[in-house]
Parts: C-alpha cells; structure tokens; sequence
C-alpha cells in the first residue's frame, strides 16, 4: 500500500474517509462490504454478521486517533431474547468490543 501524504490543512474527514477505505480493501476479498455512509465493514452468513466499524477521535493538536470496534450479531438471537424476555426491544449482539481491548497492549496501558 502506498503512504499517502496530506496537506496540512486537510480535514480530518478527509483522512477518516482514506483511512477506512485503506483497511476496507484487503477485507473486501474475504467477502466483506465497505459501507462508506455507515463507516463500516461488514459481512453476512446464514447465522451471523460480522461488522467492524471506525470511530475517529481527535486528540489535542490535531492528530486523528482511530477506535475499532468489532461485533458479531445473530437475527436469530434476536428471536430468541424476543421470546424468552417478553421484550421487543432487544438486539442480537453477541460480542461487541473494541480492537484495542482484544490485544495485549491495550491491557498495559493506564
């Protein structure tokens, strides 16, 4: 992959936007689809989907700091928790996590 370089003046959004579709293109080979107006990445199977999704954080001085989040969802898991909790509010998330929380790094940093 080629470094791009921006101009100073660059929005953030500019380069949220580069970022995320730099990450989305090797995934869209395993079947993934990048969905530039939900900034996310996501795939579907008979029982799962799987989305990856990007928050940017702006830290003091400019710099863009990027968060992973990652979920697994299940329609059928919603059903279930519809039938069982009596409840049509519920969701079907499984796992839902940051990137940063799944490595080892994350769990060294104060």
């Amino acid at each position: 992959m080629e470094i791009k370089e921006f101009p100073k003046d660059t929005k953030p959004k500019v380069i949220f936007d580069y970022v995320c579709e730099r990450i989305a293109e090797p995934l869209l080979k395993t079947g993934f689809k990048h969905r530039k107006s939900k900034k996310d990445i996501c795939r579907a199977d008979d029982n799962f989907i799987y989305r990856i999704w990007f928050q940017p954080s702006i830290k003091y001085g400019g710099s863009i700091r990027f968060i992973v989040h990652v979920s697994i969802e299940s329609e059928k898991m919603v059903l279930w928790r519809k039938e069982t909790y009596q409840n049509p509010n519920v969701n079907g998330v499984i796992l839902e996590t940051t990137l940063a929380n799944l490595t080892k790094r994350e769990q060294t940093l104060v």
